[in-house]
């Protein structure tokens, strides 16, 4: 007799959900984004505007590999715009993004000696707090020595303390 094939029995399908109205304005973006990509994705990397292009491929095993090409500002490469315009950036746009770049590091370069000072006031602050109590601690001596002098000897007068004779 000969083995019998399984039946396949089919799920049924979960009640349906009432359809909302599609948002449009979201599938318009989206649709959008996809004919400007075309499966390339262009990301600003960085203040001065790197934008770094990744182009998906897939290598013969079906892995993806992402290949990263970096284009910077006037070094020989382009610029191009985030929304995946095939021209060029204006030159307008780039002299921008060169203004805000020297902005910026001005600033940072500005914090960082802010930093450096505040550090090294800190520092001076500490140090004199220690000077100070190290030139407490030898004024108080000093007059301990200056007491011990003018009792005729080093610790002589000191109560409970035997007179040392001279020899």
């Amino acid at each position: 007799m000969a083995p019998k094939s399984p039946v396949k029995t089919l799920a049924k399908s979960p009640a349906k959900v009432p359809a909302q109205p599609p948002d449009t304005e979201l599938i318009k973006l989206i649709q959008g984004a996809l004919r400007a990509s075309r499966d390339k994705r262009l990301i600003i990397s960085g203040i001065v505007g790197n934008i770094v292009e990744k182009d998906k491929t897939r290598d013969k095993t079906g892995f993806d590999k992402t290949v990263d090409k970096t284009m910077r500002d006037n070094e020989g490469a382009y610029f191009r715009r985030p929304d995946g315009h095939p021209n060029m950036w204006e030159e307008q746009d780039i002299e921008g993004l060169r203004a805000l770049s020297t902005q910026l590091l001005q600033e940072n370069r500005r914090l960082n000696e802010d930093i450096l000072t505040k550090q090294d006031i800190e520092g001076t602050r500490t140090d004199y707090t220690q000077l100070l109590q190290e030139n407490q601690r030898l004024k108080e001596k000093n007059q301990q020595l200056d007491a011990d002098i003018l009792a005729g000897g080093m610790g002589a007068l000191q109560v409970g303390a035997n007179p040392v004779e001279p020899e």
